[in-house]
């Protein structure tokens, strides 16, 4: 409102998001603007998502004509899964959804990217605002496929989840004294624990870590020198109860922290050893240690990602009745405090599935979440046989219960 009184010229704001359309009236707008030799105010975001626009409408324009290579598979996504019923229900929302695109709104595209070209663009915090990590839009588009990992022969289902599931346990075990994967009974687990939580005690009095909201990590180096030694041994564990062929744990370890290529002895000793599905195991450790578990570590939540509440959802649902299956329940960046992106997802597969479980972790299950999973439960629970106390599903149910402190009447 002041900044007119200080320079004499009218001003403009320019507001865009994956929902907003391309129309004639937004073109005259900017022609106005730039005749009037006006000022536009835009958000990073908006000018991103223009972009990401004209470019999803090129290629669906592109598409039409000549014809997409890849063919929907019956079933998309969950064509590889047994899923429940539950999941049926979600399953139409997990299918591509057509892009409607006139002719005429990509023209009209073009035209406003060439306003935009013979204009001057001032940034503010341009460090911020090119920042590749810190500074990116998302839209994922194109045919769903599963993730490598997902479902594996040798393996079983969610590998890929439970490693990382593993990997950020040992985080949680230095604040509540207690562990969710099963190597209670393992005195070597409880040991590399209690060392890990020794260090973070430590990091916290050195101001190395932030103990407040959560455990945040504020030294790259301080995890580099003190914890990611101890979290590769808390790998190794896991590694094991996969049945790793014999290697020796010290290659095992300087193989997921230092990599193929500072330790090349390592990396030659377990490329012989190991299988191709051991080897790709291998190598996510490695990526944990060394890039995931320290990047989200480093995020606060709420602030930099969350889940989306209650009252987001159903504003998303509003604006976007086919909002996608990663945002109604994987983490989303936010652009501020309690304040989620409208339309951007984080684009790494790794750094979603650890920054969701931090913050279910973080965050607790939401309600709608909550009947969700009884349901679900107590669908597998009629399909199972045996006495009701007995099934593994009743059993699943039990252990909830007792590790939240509860019991369960009955036998």
């Amino acid at each position: 409102e002041n900044f007119p009184g200080v320079v004499q010229k009218p001003v403009f704001t320019f507001y865009f998001d994956r929902g907003t359309p391309v129309t004639r009236d937004l073109y005259m707008k900017l022609v106005k603007a730039r005749d009037s030799k006006a000022i536009i105010c835009a958000t990073p975001t908006s000018v991103k998502s223009f972009m990401l626009k004209f470019v999803e409408m090129m290629r669906h324009l592109e598409q039409s004509k000549f014809g997409s290579k890849l063919q929907k598979e019956s079933g998309g996504f969950f064509n590889a899964f047994s899923i429940s019923n539950i999941a049926r229900k979600f399953r139409e929302s997990s299918v591509v959804q057509e892009l409607n695109v006139n002719p005429e709104d990509v023209y009209y595209s073009a035209e406003i990217l060439k306003l935009f070209r013979t204009g001057v663009l001032l940034l503010d915090e341009v460090d911020l605002l090119l920042h590749p990590l810190k500074s990116e839009l998302n839209w994922p588009i194109g045919q769903k496929h599963p993730i490598d990992f997902s479902r594996s022969k040798k393996f079983g289902v969610g590998l890929r989840w439970q490693m990382q599931w593993h990997a950020l346990d040992a985080i949680f075990y230095a604040r509540d004294k207690k562990m969710s994967v099963a190597f209670e009974d393992s005195r070597e687990a409880l040991h590399i624990l209690d060392s890990i939580a020794s260090v973070i005690q430590q990091g916290i009095a050195t101001q190395q870590l932030q103990h407040t909201p959560h455990l945040v990590l504020l030294s790259k180096k301080f995890y580099t020198k003190e914890l990611k030694q101890l979290m590769a041994r808390w790998q190794l564990l896991y590694l094991r109860s996969k049945r790793l062929p014999a290697v020796e744990d010290r290659q095992l370890l300087s193989y997921m922290v230092n990599g193929p290529i500072k330790d090349k002895q390592a990396a030659s000793a377990v490329s012989v050893a190991l299988e191709d599905e051991y080897m790709k195991m291998l190598n996510l450790a490695h990526e944990l240690i060394n890039n995931f578990v320290p990047h989200v570590l480093s995020k606060i939540n709420r602030v930099g990602f969350g889940l989306l509440s209650k009252n987001d959802l159903k504003l998303a649902m509003e604006s976007d009745p086919n909002i996608s299956l990663v945002r109604r329940f994987a983490a989303v960046p936010f652009v501020g405090k309690d304040v989620p992106s409208r339309a951007s997802q984080f684009s790494h597969p790794d750094i979603i599935i650890s920054l969701t479980i931090l913050a279910y972790r973080y965050e607790g299950l939401r309600f709608t979440d909550f009947t969700t999973l009884i349901t679900e439960l107590r669908e597998k629970l009629d399909s199972e046989i045996g006495p009701y106390h007995k099934r593994p599903s009743s059993l699943r149910y039990a252990s909830w219960v007792e590790a939240a402190g509860g019991k369960v009447r009955g036998p």
